[in-house]
């Protein structure tokens, strides 16, 4: 038992970030909302001192709140300089390098994945059809301010020289022969952005890079310049675009500076009853619900895909074989994924 204070935690609304990600983007740091201020830190990051009882241990914990991330935020805005890291190592769910920025701003193909419109609502899972916000999963991390204010810092970062040069030297700090996933949130927004993170891939050829993306008319405008895309980058040809067949047919016909083609397969979110179950794709509850996924795939014309188990790294492959399917070319076949 402890004498712990309670104190309520600071919360952030969707279009309070939104507001704030698009006065930030133009070059403004908005004002701190009421709702972010902490009493608990202050901002400082560092919690109130706390006693145990039975311990008689004093600690003094870190706190995660609204009012430290804008704090940090605000230094950046400032001086340039990054105060959150701008490429991370992963967790249990994803356990490789990875840089993400703003989802949705920085996203020129995105469809129903951003916004669903009308009887579309309906067909995965919401019961008006008048739902405007999409399933994508990105924005989620705004639960976290960390995450958040990432995002929006590496997005201000691709649009400076100064601010490239942080990414790269961060990039260039990886080790030898890394996995890395590129943009786990957000999108080529255009040309200049693709021009950049082409760049910074070739510089690391030994790095192992892949990732998903909508932007499908700007690599297919890079390769018919001539340009090259970097053999070390396997792309996903993301579900919820707003382009068609026909361009995504094109897209697989893309081939890499190697000569290998620079598409894998797509990676589809398709609506299923209920949340992936936990347990691993070992359990009998994720077997099922697999089947599940596979039933919708099939009805839809794809007769064989692998249903995501949610853990990166060894997803796919048989006993004692770990193959990290979204990163590999030899695994073509959809990935799917549920929207519930």
């Amino acid at each position: 038992m402890s004498n712990t204070i309670k104190i309520k935690a600071t919360k952030a609304t969707k279009a309070q970030l939104n507001s704030f990600a698009r006065q930030a983007l133009n070059g403004t740091l908005p004002d701190m909302p009421a709702a972010w201020e902490c009493l608990n830190c202050d901002g400082t990051g560092k919690g109130s001192k706390r006693s145990d009882i039975e311990t008689r241990k004093v600690t003094t914990p870190a706190c995660s709140c609204w009012h430290f991330g804008y704090i940090k935020f605000a230094g950046f805005m400032a001086d340039g300089q990054a105060r959150f890291t701008i490429i991370s190592k992963g967790n249990g769910k994803l356990p490789f390098w990875a840089l993400s920025i703003l989802p949705g701003f920085t996203c020129p193909g995105a469809g129903d994945c951003l916004v669903i419109k009308l009887a579309a609502a309906v067909s995965v899972g919401h019961k008006s059809s008048k739902v405007k916000d999409g399933w994508c999963y990105s924005f989620k991390a705004w639960r976290y301010p960390a995450a958040f204010f990432r995002q929006l810092q590496n997005t201000i970062l691709i649009d400076t020289t100064a601010g490239r040069q942080q990414i790269m030297a961060e990039f260039h700090k990886l080790p030898q022969g890394a996995t890395y996933r590129h943009l786990v949130d957000g999108d080529f927004r255009d040309a200049g952005h693709m021009s950049f993170f082409f760049r910074m891939l070739m510089s690391r050829p030994d790095v192992k890079a892949y990732g998903y993306s909508k932007s499908w008319p700007l690599f297919l405008d890079w390769a018919a310049s001539g340009k090259p895309i970097p053999g070390n980058y396997v792309l996903n040809l993301s579900g919820g675009s707003k382009y068609g067949d026909d361009m995504a047919d094109e897209m697989r016909q893309l081939v890499n500076a190697d000569g290998l083609p620079v598409v894998r397969d797509s990676f589809l979110a398709l609506p299923v009853s209920h949340k992936m179950p936990a347990g691993g794709k070992l359990s009998a509850d994720w077997r099922a619900w697999a089947a599940e996924l596979r039933q919708t795939a099939a009805a839809a014309g794809m007769p064989n895909v692998w249903p995501c188990p949610g853990k990166c790294g060894d997803c796919a492959g048989g006993v004692g074989v770990n193959i990290h399917a979204c990163g590999s070319l030899n695994f073509n076949m959809p990935v799917v994924i549920g929207i519930h």
